[in-house]
């Protein structure tokens, strides 16, 4: 096994921070490597942030997968839309829009809890045209989650975040039946 020791790492600030850890490269003979993903792999052991460069062919693909999970969760087949779903995110993972769609089809599967995490990741990825459109979207399924629960406040505040990023009348009566229920 290949194992590289990382004595130390100098954060942001040029502060140098003791480390002394070894991380192994897995099992070489199963074919797992460092390679491409040596930064990844670095970042997740040091919690730092990692920017993925994602190619154009990999946007492409990406899009196409999430395109067929569409197309399965329209058939009511929510497993199968999540799988095509998370294969998109590992090809790009900085899409906003593809989150949104496995929050949801998380959602439909019963899977609420990673339906959240799924939304929420949406909104921080959220960027360009659409953001708005993505970000109201995933704080109208959260809010969803939580008016399921009987948790009205949480869900109050998710749909007015909604509201804040585009105007929608379902979005309006969902504030109006949550402030009801809080009477």
């Amino acid at each position: 096994n290949a194992r590289i020791w990382v004595p130390f790492y100098i954060d942001e600030e040029g502060k140098i921070i003791d480390k002394n850890i070894i991380i192994d490269d897995g099992n070489p003979a199963s074919g797992d490597s460092f390679g491409p993903d040596l930064e990844k792999i670095i970042a997740k052991n040091f919690n730092l942030s990692y920017a993925h460069l994602v190619s154009q062919a990999d946007k492409k693909r990406a899009k196409n997968l999430n395109n067929q999970g569409e197309k399965a969760y329209h058939a009511k087949d929510y497993e199968r839309a999540i799988s095509l779903y998370m294969d998109s995110i590992d090809l790009n993972p900085n899409d906003g829009q593809t989150y949104s769609n496995l929050g949801l089809a998380y959602q439909k599967a019963g899977k609420l809890a990673e339906a959240n995490w799924a939304n929420r990741k949406a909104i921080e990825l959220a960027s360009g045209a659409n953001a708005n459109v993505i970000k109201a979207s995933s704080y109208y399924n959260i809010a969803r989650i939580y008016e399921e629960k009987g948790e009205y406040e949480s869900a109050l505040q998710n749909f007015q975040n909604a509201q804040a990023h585009k105007k929608n009348e379902v979005y309006t009566n969902a504030i109006r039946r949550m402030e009801e229920k809080l009477r």
